[in-house]
């Protein structure tokens, strides 16, 4: 991804929705490239067209995937007047980063972005939408909202379960748009059992270093080097790795337990 620091050739409001006329998903990576003035790497081009209402995306550090989520969040706003997007992470500082992103994004584009007047972390475009950053590291953090039409919870491998089983209902009502962004950690968590095992209705994209042009060959044998195998394929390659060094897996410690536990001279 390129981003010109001068605002996008297209700064007026209503050219930059002419231009995204088209409000399904498909037209981000246009909204992207011609009202904000960005040019695309190919991944990121992909993940932005056709996205669909659930998204993760399992990328390397780097990637470009909170400035990804901006894009998709402002592109919601502008084109869904009056809605409610949330934006989670680990801490408060993680999702206000995001949020500072999309104002960036939105001053680009010529748009009045102001807050909302109730949370701190916030912003209200002219049309009325607003984006919510809150902090994900507790159940209680996340409640409170209503009606939410988009969540974003970035560094979803490092959120708690709770948080996402709080998140989840507020997009009941209005069938809101879900996306998960992060790079992978361990075989546990929300994060590691939607992308594994979720619906098949999520659209996964996974974006490795290998895959990024702007990545040297050389930059990633000294990255492999330096943190060895192990964190190196978590961190670079979107793997997920199980929990510690430990000599045995997960899933062969589950199975041989629960072997064990089962009443002599029965099946289960």
């Amino acid at each position: 991804m390129v981003l010109r620091k001068e605002r996008a050739v297209v700064p007026v409001v209503s050219e930059a929705i002419r231009l995204g006329g088209d409000t399904s998903a498909g037209s981000m990576a246009e909204f992207a490239e011609t009202a904000l003035g960005w040019r695309l790497e190919d991944k990121q081009r992909e993940l932005l067209t056709g996205c669909g209402k659930r998204v993760i995306l399992n990328c390397t550090r780097q990637w470009g995937k909170s400035w990804m989520a901006a894009v998709a969040l402002l592109f919601h706003a502008v084109h869904h007047a009056e809605s409610l997007s949330i934006v989670a992470g680990p801490t408060l500082r993680q999702s206000a980063e995001l949020l500072k992103k999309v104002k960036d994004l939105a001053w680009r584009m010529g748009l009045a972005a102001r807050g909302d007047g109730i949370n701190r972390q916030s912003v209200v475009l002219p049309n009325r939408s607003r984006i919510v950053a809150v902090p994900g590291n507790s159940p209680d953090g996340i409640r409170g909202f209503s009606g939410v039409t988009m969540l974003v919870i970035d560094e979803a491998s490092m959120v708690r379960d709770e948080v996402y089983a709080a998140a989840r209902p507020m997009l009941t009502q209005k069938d809101g748009s879900i996306w998960l962004l992060s790079t992978p950690k361990d075989e546990e968590g929300f994060y590691y059992r939607e992308f594994t095992e979720g619906a098949e209705d999520w659209r996964r994209v996974v974006a490795p270093a290998t895959e990024c042009p702007r990545f040297k060959p050389e930059q990633l044998e000294a990255e492999r080097a330096s943190l060895g195998a192990r964190l190196f394929a978590q961190e670079f390659l979107c793997e997920f790795v199980a929990a510690g060094d430990g000599l045995f897996d997960k899933a062969w410690f589950d199975d041989v337990f629960c072997e064990a536990a089962r009443p002599l001279g029965l099946e289960w």
